[in-house]
C-alpha cells in the first residue's frame, strides 16, 4: 500500500500522493495530523482532538521523528513544532508550497514564480540551514524518490519578468524531467505537455487537461487510465487504482478506478449512511433511488488518502466558513464525519 515510507535518504513525512494534493493530512504513530483552519491531531475516529498551533491554514504537513513540518499561513513559511505543540519555530521566509521532508531534507517550490516567488525548486536541512537552489527552471509537482526528484518544469530561460512567466507558465509547454537528490543530471523525460502528476510503482501518473495516463520513469509506455473526462480537479494513487474527481455541472463527483484503466467505480452513499449524512445535504446529491445518493460537493480539490481510508473537506453554508472532515473507505463503506 502507498503510506509513508522510508527510501535510500531516510523516513518520508507524507506519501507522495498526500503530497501532490496540498498534504493536509499526516499520519504517524496513531495520530492523524491535519489542516481545520488551524493545525490538529487527534485519533482516526476523531477523539483526543489537540490543537498544535494556531496558525491558519497548514498544509503539506509531513511527520518525521516526532517533528511536525508544515507551510502556514498567507505567507506560506515552513513551520516545525513538536508533535506535542512545543517548540515552534519558523525555518524559512519563502513561499514554499508542495513541501516534503525526506530524512533530514525538507524539498520545497518557492511560489508559483508569477504572483509570488519565484517558481524555483529548494531544498533545507531540516534546521532551516543549507537552502539550495536545485532547479532554476518554473517548476512543480516535485517527487521525491529514494535520490531522485521528478517533476514538472517549465523552461524560463531569456524570459523576463514575472508576467512573462506567468503568461508563458499559462501558455507554455510543461514537460516531465527526473534529477538527483542534490539537483544535479537533469534529464528530459517526456515532451508532452503535463497540467500535474504523481509517481507511484514504477509509474507516472499525470492528467494534460482530457483525461488521466500513466507512462513508464523512462518515458515510454504511454497509456490511458480514464477516458471521456471532463475536468479532472485532484486525483490520488493507492493500492493499484486511481482515485479521482471529476467536475460536473456545478459540483463534483468521485470515481475510482484501477491503475490499469478497468473497472471505473462511482462513489455512493448506501441507506444505512444517511443518517450521518442528514443535516449536511449540501454535500449530497440525488441519486438513482432515495436510498442512494451520489457523494459529492465536498472539496475534491485534495484528495488525501490514510489507511485505506480517503479524506476529504467541504465548508459547511451555515457555518460562516467552517470546515467539516470527513472520510470514507476506499471500498465506499464506512462514511464518517471525523471534525466539524
Amino acid at each position: 500500500m502507498e503510506r509513508k515510507t522510508t527510501n535510500t535518504m531516510g523516513e518520508c513525512g507524507n506519501t507522495l500522493g498526500n503530497i501532490c494534493n496540498a498534504g493536509w493530512v499526516a499520519a504517524s504513530d496513531g495520530w492523524l495530523y491535519y489542516d481545520s483552519g488551524k493545525l490538529y491531531k487527534a485519533r482516526a475516529d476523531g477523539s483526543d482532538k489537540t490543537l498544535l498551533s494556531d496558525d491558519n491554514h497548514c498544509l503539506w504537513i509531513n511527520v518525521v521523528e516526532n517533528w511536525v513540518y508544515c507551510s502556514t499561513g498567507l505567507r506560506r513559511v515552513i513551520m516545525k513544532i513538536r508533535a506535542d505543540g512545543l517548540e515552534k519555530t519558523t525555518l524559512n521566509n519563502d513561499v514554499s508550497v508542495n513541501v516534503a521532508v525526506v530524512g533530514e531534507w525538507i524539498y520545497y517550490t518557492n511560489g508559483d514564480g508569477a504572483t509570488r516567488g519565484d517558481g524555483h525548486l529548494y531544498r533545507m536541512r531540516t534546521d532551516g540551514s543549507e537552502k539550495t537552489l536545485l532547479d532554476n527552471s518554473f517548476c512543480r509537482c516535485a517527487n521525491v524518490i529514494g535520490d531522485v526528484i521528478y517533476f514538472c518544469g517549465l523552461d524560463l530561460t531569456g524570459k523576463a519578468g514575472k508576467i512573462s512567466k506567468f503568461f508563458f507558465g499559462l501558455s507554455g509547454k510543461w514537460r516531465v524531467y527526473k534529477m538527483n537528490a542534490d539537483g544535479t543530471g537533469k534529464t528530459l523525460i517526456c515532451d508532452e505537455w503535463i497540467a500535474n502528476m504523481q509517481v507511484s510503482e514504477g509509474w507516472i501518473y499525470y492528467t494534460d487537461g482530457s483525461g488521466l495516463y500513466k507512462i513508464k520513469l523512462d518515458g515510454t509506455g504511454k497509456q490511458q487510465i480514464a477516458k471521456g473526462v471532463l475536468n479532472v480537479k485532484s486525483y490520488n494513487v493507492y493500492g493499484g487504482w486511481v482515485y479521482y474527481s471529476e467536475e460536473g455541472q456545478g459540483f463534483d463527483k468521485l470515481f475510482k478506478v484501477r491503475t490499469d484503466g478497468t473497472e471505473k467505480t462511482k462513489f455512493m452513499l448506501n441507506a444505512s449512511e444517511l443518517g450521518e449524512a442528514a443535516g449536511k445535504k449540501f454535500l449530497f446529491g440525488l441519486g438513482p433511488n432515495d436510498a442512494e445518493q451520489e457523494l459529492y460537493k465536498g472539496d475534491f480539490t485534495d484528495i488525501n488518502i490514510i489507511d485505506d481510508y480517503l479524506y476529504f473537506r467541504a465548508i459547511r453554508p451555515d457555518g460562516y466558513g467552517k470546515t467539516i472532515f470527513f472520510k470514507i473507505r476506499t471500498d465506499n463503506t464506512g462514511f464518517q464525519i471525523v471534525d466539524g
